[in-house]
């Protein structure tokens, strides 16, 4: 599944599912407990979409515009 072809519903409970999670200080320890990066591995065709998710979880990764995530019609 690829950002373009996710439900634009789905999409946005899992952003405020993220956002939520990065609020509290269970939803941070939550976070931090899966460490994202141990699963990083660059000879892997999804790695590009591991290290985005890692990105937006830390909070360092810019803001993605809205004509790269929904397909025109």
């Amino acid at each position: 599944m690829t950002r373009k072809n996710l439900d634009m519903g789905l999409h946005l409970r899992l952003q405020n599912a993220l956002l939520k999670a990065q609020t509290t200080q269970q939803g941070r320890a939550l976070l931090q407990s899966l460490d994202l990066e141990s699963f990083l591995l660059p000879q892997e065709a999804w790695f590009l979409g591991i290290q985005e998710l890692t990105e937006i979880l830390n909070g360092t990764h810019p803001p993605i515009p809205l004509s790269e995530i929904y397909e025109s019609a």
